[in-house]
């Protein structure tokens, strides 16, 4: 049986590599918005990027507490 602190770190983990996906798509967007210039969209997934990048930080702070 596993413990739960290592089934806390697998759920980190997984949780970490989700949100640098998510980071990936709007890198993607981000530079698609920028070449069609539509400045609206790209203000908006900037921040959404930015949102994505604070849970990344939560996420690895919170696994090193474990």
């Amino acid at each position: 049986m596993r413990s739960r602190c290592f089934v806390a770190e697998e759920n980190a983990d997984a949780m970490r590599r989700q949100i640098i996906g998510i980071l990936a798509a709007f890198d993607r967007a981000i530079l698609r918005a920028e070449e069609e210039r539509n400045d609206f969209l790209l203000r908006l997934l900037q921040k959404q990027y930015q949102k994505a990048i604070k849970g990344l930080e939560a996420a690895c702070v919170g696994s090193a507490a474990l």
